[in-house]
């Protein structure tokens, strides 16, 4: 798992691989609410089985 990117600079923060095939892809968000580029290309162009955004929130306590 790891966020890789492609000559055009594009990149999914983590791909779920399974025997080999690409399952899905996920984006993990802190702050932009936008799908990013890369999210949205690799998904068209790979078209796993899901993708996912998680939301990450942080909270100091």
């Amino acid at each position: 798992m790891g966020n890789r990117k492609d000559k055009e600079g594009r990149e999914v923060d983590f791909a779920v691989i399974r025997d080999g095939k690409l399952e899905g892809l996920i984006e993990a968000k802190y702050s932009d609410e936008n799908i990013s580029r890369g999210l949205r290309d690799y998904t068209r162009k790979l078209q796993p089985f899901f993708f996912l955004i998680l939301r990450m929130i942080c909270c100091l306590i």
